[in-house]
C-alpha cells in the first residue's frame, strides 16, 4: 500500500508539475509555456525536449503520452539521409551548371542558343540528381533520464528538423516529502 501511495502522489506531483509555469534558467533543458495548475511546494521537475541531432523522418515511436520510461530507453527510431559521395557529386554537378547558366545570363547579350544549352545542363544535372539512390541509416532518440513522457510525441512518418521535438520528458529532481511519509 505504501509503494502504491508513493507512486500515485509521485505521478500527480509530476503530472501537476509538467503543466506549472516557472522559470526554469537553473535547469535551462526547456523553456515552457503551458496552462498554469498548482503543484505541490516542494515539487521539483526537469522537462526535457528529445529533438533529433539533424533532419530525419520519424520511422517508429515506441512511447506514448503518459508512458514512464528509464534512462537510456529507446523513445523513437528516426532514418536520417546519408550523404553519399555519387550524390555530393551529383549536387556538385547541379551546382556548376546553375553557376555556368548565371554566369551565361550575367553576360551583355547572351546567345539564346548558348542560354538553352546551359538550361539543359542544368536539367540534366538535377535529372541525375533525381536519379540517385538515396540511402538512410537509423538514428535513436533515447531517454536522458528516467521520467514520464508529457505531451503526445511525434508520429510516425512525421519529418523533423534538429529543431523539432520528438517527445517531452518530465524528469522529477525532488520525490515530495509527503510520498516519504505516507503509510
Amino acid at each position: 500500500m505504501k509503494t502504491l501511495t508513493v507512486f500515485l502522489v509521485l505521478a500527480l506531483a509530476l503530472t501537476a508539475a509538467a503543466f506549472c509555469p516557472r522559470n526554469n534558467k537553473a535547469h535551462a533543458p526547456v523553456e515552457v509555456s503551458l496552462t498554469s495548475l498548482t503543484a505541490p511546494e516542494n515539487t521539483d521537475v526537469t522537462l526535457h525536449r528529445l529533438h533529433a541531432a539533424t533532419a530525419a523522418h520519424v520511422w517508429e515511436v515506441y512511447v506514448q503520452e503518459g508512458s514512464h520510461v528509464t534512462r537510456g530507453q529507446v523513445l523513437a527510431k528516426l532514418a536520417v539521409p546519408l550523404n553519399t559521395v555519387a550524390r555530393q557529386q551529383a549536387q556538385a554537378n547541379v551546382a556548376k551548371a546553375q553557376q555556368q547558366l548565371t554566369a551565361l545570363a550575367a553576360t551583355a547579350n547572351p546567345d539564346a542558343a548558348l542560354v538553352a544549352q546551359a538550361q539543359q545542363r542544368v536539367t540534366e544535372a538535377g535529372a541525375r540528381l533525381a536519379g540517385t539512390p538515396k540511402q538512410v541509416t537509423f538514428a535513436f532518440v533515447q531517454a536522458p533520464a528516467d521520467g514520464i513522457i508529457v505531451g503526445q510525441p511525434v508520429a510516425a512518418g512525421t519529418r523533423v528538423s534538429d529543431t523539432t521535438a520528438v517527445a517531452v520528458l518530465a524528469q522529477p529532481n525532488v520525490v515530495p516529502t509527503a510520498a516519504l511519509t505516507a503509510n
